[in-house]
């Protein structure tokens, strides 16, 4: 009677396991977030402050749409959807300057800013995006001189572009060599701050990544996002 029981318990068993292996509604459903990391579906959003343990976490009101066109391939905003949205055309980006209007926000609400205007806080991710955007504000008048947000933020780890999810390069090449007293800078040192900015140095006269406070109020860029097209 016993061995028949347990083998009647080992059936039922057995039945389960292959229930709960072919129910997708029974399948852990935890998602990837920004950080590549794990986590389930039903934690609270992020509203890209300050969390309990005291680091800064990743807005999730962002979410890529990426420019795809038929081929699926990433394409860049036309000229003309850069006027049209009070943007203006930088190498194949389009990018629009709060400097323009004399706002400064917080890191936080200059994200919230762009992301009104259908665009996100700038990522200059290449060597070639970069040194477009900085020789433009290098060589402008009128963006000259100040510090501006860009999308890149220290949640903890290391350095990530919001949007994008990818690292920041730590390439001293994209990174300001020493701080507004001329101390030494190291790429990526979180001393000064969280948030990632574009920073003009004088002695080099050019911007450079730079971390801040996300506090702080600055003029910030914003970076038209390209419309998906769907394929056919």
């Amino acid at each position: 009677m016993m061995a028949e029981a347990i083998e009647a318990l080992h059936v039922r068993l057995t039945r389960l396991e292959n229930i709960i292996l072919h129910s997708p509604d029974l399948q852990p459903s935890g998602s990837v977030n920004r950080l590549g990391t794990a986590s389930p579906t039903s934690a609270p959003q992020s509203t890209g402050g300050v969390n309990q343990v005291g680091s800064t976490s990743l807005p999730t009101s962002l979410h890529p749409s990426g420019s795809l066109n038929q081929m699926g391939t990433a394409s860049p905003p036309s000229e003309d959807s850069c006027l049209a949205s009070n943007f203006t055309r930088i190498g194949d980006r389009c990018y629009h300057f709060s400097v323009w209007r004399g706002l400064r926000l917080h890191w936080k609400d200059a994200s919230d800013s762009c992301e009104t205007m259908g665009a996100k806080l700038a990522e200059p991710i290449t060597r070639s995006e970069f040194v477009a955007l900085t020789q433009h504000l290098s060589s402008s008048a009128s963006v000259i001189g100040y510090s501006y947000w860009i999308g890149g933020l220290y949640p903890g780890m290391s350095w990530r572009w919001v949007y994008n999810g990818k690292e920041v390069t730590l390439d001293p090449f994209y990174w300001t060599r020493e701080d507004s007293l001329g101390r030494k800078v190291i790429p990526g040192n979180t001393t000064t701050g969280r948030c990632l900015s574009l920073t003009f140095q004088v002695k080099a006269s050019d911007y450079y990544y730079y971390a801040d406070e996300c506090g702080f109020e600055k003029y910030y860029i914003c970076e038209l996002l390209e419309k998906i097209h769907q394929r056919h």
